[in-house]
């Protein structure tokens, strides 16, 4: 059985797994709510990122397909993005596929059961997927940095309307009568 074929009997336990090892990256109690409350709507953001991972999973071991797994990659980071974390932290769960699939292969691979080659074709496409996180990530943090900009720029253009308005309110308007009687 290929490698592939035998992470797909597994790819539930491996998107549990690596969903747990995304939550190291949050602080205890955080990870803590977002891995127990099952609840879509009173977890939305756990929800998500169970979600993406679990498609990112199955969309990996079925064969990479950029335009497929693009969605499931843009949905966890822009989640990560927002969340002020350094590049390196938002994305860096990527890599962590790769021990998680040695551990859960460990018996197999000390056997002899799975293939060098297989395995790192594997790690390849999950290199690939890394970089594909990283360009969403950077994509994300470019359009929330654009936002904060345009709206930093909205609310100067309004102070300048206010101002200009207080200022040409302010100055009295000349009297015609009186500009006539100046000798």
């Amino acid at each position: 059985m290929r490698l592939k074929e035998q992470l797909l009997l597994r790819k539930d336990d491996l998107a549990q797994g690596w969903f747990d090892l995304l939550l190291e990256t949050y602080p205890a109690e955080t990870a803590r709510f977002l891995r127990t409350e099952k609840n879509q709507f009173a977890n939305p953001v756990g929800s998500t990122l169970y979600r993406g991972i679990a498609e990112l999973v199955e969309a990996l071991l079925q064969g990479l397909n950029r335009d497929e797994i693009s969605p499931a990659m843009e949905s966890l980071v822009k989640i990560r993005a927002v969340q002020e974390q350094t590049p390196s932290r938002a994305v860096g769960f990527v890599f962590r596929l790769k021990e998680l699939i040695r551990q859960e292969l460990s018996e197999e691979i000390r056997g002899g059961r799975v293939s060098q080659e297989d395995l790192d074709r594997l790690e390849s496409d999950i290199d690939d997927l890394a970089l594909m996180s990283f360009d969403a990530f950077v994509a994300c943090r470019e359009k929330l940095h654009r936002l904060r900009i345009d709206q930093l720029a909205a609310r100067t253009q309004g102070w300048r309307h206010r101002a200009q308005t207080l200022t040409e309110s302010s100055v009295p308007e000349p009297d015609p009568a009186q500009e006539e009687s100046i000798p």
